[in-house]
């Protein structure tokens, strides 16, 4: 798929536009905010349907300046140029498809068949490079690769990888070589311990080195016996694989006898479609003959006069005066839709306004502030809650003094202790204990002046004066907005509020205003709407218009002109009729002449004679083909197998010895099992040496346990078996594409890291090869390299599918971390991808590398 153009009739910002693709490789250049994104979208929602809101994770692109929602989408494929459109409807969107190489109105599934199995989660994992996770690229492993593959190509391959998975998982419980708790390993080591713990036992007992050696003999009669049973399953395998190729090879011969010179020129599908395409037009212009003939007889007497015509007729001027004006009068009709609308909505607005809005003490709606009153209201507010607060603290200050006063007097009796304390020391110590003592007093002394030390003397004020002061000042700003209060009636509303309800206030003015001029629009709307009704008073016999439902009298007005409009042409047109119907019949007959003389040539050219000889020899012809394909099917199926089988094989002798084999088989197991008991007696014996119980009881323990390893074993390579059985019939339904698509990976890797990494390896995790043979993890690379790699992938899957499903890659700013060299190896990957399938790389930067492409600056649209 090759898109050209696309054609948007509103889609987010973009709104009638058309934008034209005109290269293979196509930059697509726009500043953020440009609408690449949206752009995205419209290409995704023309391939696939319009999202819901709730499949939108970014939200819908409904246009809010216009009613139109979709576009156009112009596009090449399969050497035809096709047109999908799609508007708003359900499931999707509403879709018209054509062929515009054919002029051809084509079906929806049509377009559907066209790009099946992609979805948008298969295009956005297979052709999308935008967004980059880091955290989920780590956990991708190669099974996580191949089902994004396999769910292209096979139906429900999530399923079958999630079994797969679920057996993985299993198995990975019961065993791994490095594993300390799965159920094996662990099973494993508690026998190794009861090994060593039976051996001590052994060493206590004489003839257990005999009995020993007996059952090491035996222990060697069975290994050998096993080697033959091994080379006799070997021989058994190869034997069935003969046979089972066996009936291919029958086939084969039998189809021997068929060769490319018994095919025949002209029994091909193009002839059975021109020989088909004969018929068919000898059959439609049959058709037509009849279908003329008949029409022409039916309008010869149809050939009538009703009283409706004649009205019409006498009345045509005037009626098509008046039909004039009917787009005019539907305008109306929508203005007055939309004015009730709005009135509606405003009265709405109003109502929810009222409700939240508080009262006063009335139940009354308060008045809105004055624009030139607002700034002074609210310095009265600021000044009355500082005048409240300057109070208070005036209060506060005149409590301190107090406390400062009463905390002078303790301080003295500090002063007499600590004098106490040095004479003591002065005149009873000598040395360190009479400075202990004079440090003792000094600690006192600090301790009696940290109080005035720490006290700031207050300025003597006139305290009475100043609180008299502020009390007059708060009773003035008081008594301004109680003014306030009864001005805009706002008794019983909090003064908190006043300032915070006047934008709401201005807006339920604004509305009510608003709500009156919408009211004066909608009376004269419904004035001229119901003057033109009166026009039409003369035609009251034939037009029944209902009072109650105006915007039906408009449709009603409309379908009687036309009826009356057609009764009249159609009276003009049988008159016409006639002459031109025995002209189609004449035409048809001449040409109907022609075909049948193409189809006798066609019979002359084949040696046939009639349709059914034709039919027949197609047949053998479509038989003989097939046959021929069959043949090439097997060589290559026994020719994969890599089977040496026998030029001459009797089937009959290859059965018998199958058969024999499997006796011989049966046998060796046989022995085995002989031998199996003998040796399994001579351990019962070498157990009955012992006296003590603990030896038997190991014994039994270390059998017991044998037999659930083996057990779990079998288990285990079961699970194993089943998860490989699941991978490659996996890989065989997507037809090798997994081992393609992770070759292409490397090539691409190498190409855009300019050479430095040589390999890519899946194993449980994805790690990356350095040309110096280093390896990698995903979490050791740059963010730059590692979305190198993600892009190699998104490069390999994408062309891997190109064959199939060749649509367009997009790419969105994929290279943001690329530096100058990265970028310029990616922009050579995508000129050479672009040879294969379209590339549309969307970027918010035009970097110099860009210059040989061909870019499209949405800013210039």
């Amino acid at each position: 798929m090759n898109i050209k153009a696309l054609t948007i009739y509103g889609y987010g910002k973009w709104l009638d536009q058309e934008i034209p693709i005109k290269a293979p490789l196509q930059v697509i250049y726009g500043p953020n905010e440009a609408g690449k994104s949206t752009l995205i979208d419209f290409i995704e929602s023309m391939l696939f349907g319009f999202q819901t809101k709730n499949q939108a994770v970014h939200g819908q692109y409904h246009p809010k300046r216009s009613q139109a929602y979709g576009g156009e989408l112009l596009f090449s494929a399969n050497g035809n140029d096709y047109k999908l459109i799609r508007t708003e409807g359900k499931n999707g969107g509403d879709v018209d498809f054509f062929d515009v190489s054919a002029h051809q109105h084509l079906l929806e599934t049509d377009f559907q068949k066209l790009i099946s199995p992609i979805d948008r989660t298969a295009y956005r994992q297979l052709f999308y490079f935008g967004d980059f996770d880091e955290k989920a690229f780590y956990r991708t492993d190669e099974a996580e690769l191949g089902l994004r593959i396999q769910q292209i190509g096979v139906t429900d391959a999530d399923q079958w990888a999630q079994l797969q998975k679920a057996l993985a998982k299993t198995a990975d419980k019961l065993y791994k070589p490095r594993g300390r708790t799965k159920t094996i390993n662990v099973k494993l080591k508690q026998y190794r311990k009861l090994e060593e713990a039976v051996q001590q036992a052994k060493e206590a007992y004489p003839r257990y080195l005999s009995l020993t050696s007996k059952v090491a003999d035996l222990t060697t009669q069975i290994a050998d016996e096993r080697t033959k049973l091994t080379a006799k399953q070997k021989q058994a395998r190869q034997n069935h694989q003969v046979a089972q190729y066996l009936p291919l090879i029958k086939e084969q011969q039998e189809l021997a006898h068929v060769n490319d010179q018994q095919v025949k020129p002209g029994f091909s599908e193009p002839d059975r479609q021109m020989f088909e395409n004969f018929n068919l037009q000898i059959q439609s212009l049959t058709g037509q003959i009849a279908e003329n003939q008949a029409k022409k007889k039916a309008a010869s007497e149809a050939m009538t006069t009703n009283p409706a015509q004649v009205f019409y007729v006498g009345h045509r001027q005037q009626i098509d005066e008046f039909a004039q004006q009917i787009p005019e009068q539907r305008n109306i009709a929508a203005q007055i839709h939309y004015l009730t609308d709005q009135q509606r909505q405003t009265q709405r607005q109003i109502n929810q306004l009222v409700t939240t809005i508080p009262k006063n003490h009335d139940g009354q709606l308060p008045s809105p502030f004055a624009e030139d009153e607002v700034v002074t209201i609210n310095e009265w507010l600021n000044q009355e809650a500082v005048l409240q607060e300057q109070m208070t603290q005036h209060q506060r200050t005149r409590q301190e003094r107090g406390k400062a006063a009463a905390s002078k007097t303790p301080a003295i009796i500090y002063y007499g202790i600590a004098g106490l304390v040095a004479l003591m020391s002065g005149f009873l110590f000598s040395g360190g204990v009479r400075w202990l003592g004079y440090l003792v007093a000094a600690g006192l002394l600090i301790w009696a002046l940290q109080p005035q030390i720490n006290h700031k003397p207050t300025p003597t004020v006139d305290q009475p004066a100043t609180s008299l002061n502020l009390t007059n000042q708060l009773e003035q700003v008081q008594e301004s907005l109680r003014q306030v209060q009864t001005r805009y009636r706002l008794e019983g509303i909090a003064k908190a509020q006043w300032l915070a309800i006047q934008p709401q206030l201005r807006q339920l003015t604004a509305l009510k205003q608003s709500l009156a001029t919408i009211d004066a629009q909608l009376q004269e709307k419904q004035g001229r709407y119901e003057q033109f009704f009166d026009h039409w008073r003369f035609a009251q016999d034939w037009l029944r218009f209902d009072n109650q439902n105006a915007l039906n009298n408009l449709s009603l007005l409309e379908q009687t002109i036309s009826r009356w409009r057609e009764q009249s042409a159609d009276k003009l047109s049988k008159q016409n009729s006639l002459a031109i119907y025995q002209k189609m019949i004449d035409q048809a007959t001449l040409k109907r002449q022609q075909i049948i003389q193409k189809k006798q040539s066609f019979f002359k050219e084949r040696a046939i004679a009639t349709d059914n000889d034709f039919y027949m020899q197609l047949k053998d012809q479509a038989r003989i083909r097939a046959d021929l394909k069959r043949q090439k099917e097997l060589a290559e199926q026994i020719q994969a197998a890599q089977v040496t089988i026998p030029k001459t094989v009797d089937q009959a002798q290859l059965q018998a010895t199958i058969q024999q084999t499997d006796q011989q088989i049966d046998q060796l197991q046989q022995t085995i099992n002989t031998l199996s008991e003998q040796r399994a007696g001579l351990n019962v014996k070498v157990d009955q040496l012992v006296k003590s119980g603990d030896y038997y009881n190991l014994r039994q323990q270390l059998a017991n346990l044998e037999t659930d390893i083996l057990s779990d074993v079998h288990r285990y390579l079961a699970l194993q078996l089943a998860t490989r059985w699941i991978r490659n019939v996996l890989n065989i339904a997507t037809r090798g594409r997994v081992p393609k698509i992770l070759n292409l990976a490397k090539r691409y890797f190498s190409i855009l890291t300019l050479g430095r990494y040589k390999d890519i390896l899946f194993k449980d995790d994805i790690s990356v090869v350095r040309k110096d043979d280093m390896v990698f993890a995903l979490n050791e690379l740059s963010k730059g390299t590692l979305e190198q790699l993600y892009l190699s992938l998104i490069f390999s899957m994408t062309v891997g599918f190109s064959d199939q499903y060749p649509l367009p890659i997009i790419i969105d700013d994929g290279f943001v971390n690329f530096d100058k060299q990265r970028k310029q190896a990616a922009f050579e990957t995508l000129k050479e991808i672009s040879k294969q399938t379209q590339v549309l790389y969307f970027t918010a930067n035009l970097d110099s590398g860009l210059d040989q492409f061909d870019v499209l600056d949405l800013s210039q649209l």
